[in-house]
């Protein structure tokens, strides 16, 4: 944000939010001030974004009639449009690369009917929790409930979020997973990351953010040690405010330098 978060709170109301900025004892006013929402329907959202681009082409949505139509319908149906997606390879990696909430959100409902034959986040939790119990992580490690990531009753630790990355890369998709990870001072939510000699191009993570809080994971090369050629790491940074020194991404910058360089033990 422009402005101190301490002192702008938002309200949701109906369809729009409501913002009040309440300055300190003294203290001015600011011309402008930023703060970015999660979206409560970001299906409806994605649709009336949709129905506006249609729109402005000339192209309008047809009036919804439940009557019978007049006239038979054609015996061979003809296709308007047809669509094909790009492979699952490529979705994942625009949504880690750049954490597109709408994209998680609709790939995780994709699971959820691909393993249970329904939609919705009560099908959503039972496939997670099937499949994290066919990968040996236990409720009391990681416990999701939705896609984005944005629920706060999503539950997880460093190690159920470690935890998947291994298991992860024992899978025929573990490179597409790997590639499909920022890394760090190159691209996607890393790209304006720092790095080092020894840190370049080889720290790879996905970042998670909410107020306060900065999460990474993901997997670091270790070309120097033959022991441990790639590390996965989980790092959790938790109560980082405003004027936390370091601040979070300098916290990881330094963490990544010393997963590189440093040795285990």
């Amino acid at each position: 944000t422009t402005a101190d978060r301490t002192n702008l709170s938002c309200m949701r109301g109906g369809s729009g939010v409501s913002c009040t900025w309440r300055s300190p004892a003294g203290g001015p006013c600011p011309q402008a001030a930023a703060v970015k929402l999660a979206v409560e329907a970001p299906q409806d959202l994605f649709a009336a974004c949709v129905d506006d681009a249609l729109a402005r082409h000339g192209v309008t949505r047809l009036p919804l009639s439940l009557e019978a139509p007049t006239s038979p319908m054609p015996p061979v149906p003809v296709p308007l449009v047809e669509l094909t997606s790009p492979p699952l390879s490529e979705l994942v990696r625009v949504t880690n690369k750049e954490s597109l909430n709408l994209y998680a959100e609709r790939l995780a409902m994709r699971f959820a009917r691909e393993r249970t034959g329904q939609e919705g986040y009560a099908a959503l939790r039972t496939a997670l929790g099937a499949e994290l119990l066919r990968r040996g992580v236990p409720p009391k490690d990681l416990r999701p409930v939705d896609g984005s990531g944005l629920s706060r009753y999503n539950l997880a630790t460093p190690r159920g979020m470690a935890r998947v990355i291994v298991t992860s890369l024992q899978e025929p998709y573990g490179q597409a997973l790997v590639d499909s990870l920022p890394v760090l001072g190159v691209d996607g939510t890393l790209a304006g990351r720092t790095t080092t000699q020894a840190t370049a191009g080889r720290v790879r993570a996905k970042t998670g953010t909410l107020t306060g809080q900065k999460c990474f994971v993901g997997v670091a090369e270790r070309p120097n040690d033959p022991e441990h050629p790639r590390v996965v790491f989980a790092l959790m940074l938790g109560n980082m405010d405003e004027g936390t020194k370091p601040n979070a991404n300098e916290t990881f910058d330094l963490f990544s330098t010393a997963l590189v360089e440093l040795p285990l033990r």
